[in-house]
């Protein structure tokens, strides 16, 4: 897991994040403060999310499943976390000439973003 450093230097100096965006995905490494990836051999339960109390975090990734844990792990620190599971088509660019996505599911704890019902 990368990226939760920032954010664990912007709560040691009394701020915080509007948002935790966490991508199941290391290809997509920002360090903007807001971002953590994790990498295909990290296990979502044995991270360190302690660093996520009181915040909203956005969950994203391609594998259901582990989508899935990665927001229980989440969940058990952050305020809410809402989290959507797409499916890439590398063969089919976007308008950008990145793989398009398409998103097929979406949760939220608080149930207000839940999709498809």
């Amino acid at each position: 897991m990368t990226g939760q450093d920032a954010i664990l230097n912007m709560r040691r100096n009394g701020k915080s994040p509007g948002y935790v965006w966490v991508d199941d995905c290391a290809a997509t490494c920002l360090n903007d403060g807001t971002h953590v990836t994790l990498a295909a051999r990290d296990v979502p339960e044995q991270q360190d999310w302690r660093f996520l109390v009181g915040l909203q975090v956005m969950v994203s990734g391609e594998d259901p499943g582990r989508v899935e844990r990665i927001t229980s792990a989440c969940a058990e620190y952050a305020k809410r976390v809402i989290a959507s599971t797409h499916l890439i088509n590398r063969e089919k660019m976007d308008w950008l000439g990145r793989p398009s996505s398409t998103v097929v599911r979406i949760t939220d704890t608080q149930g207000v973003l839940t999709w498809p019902r």
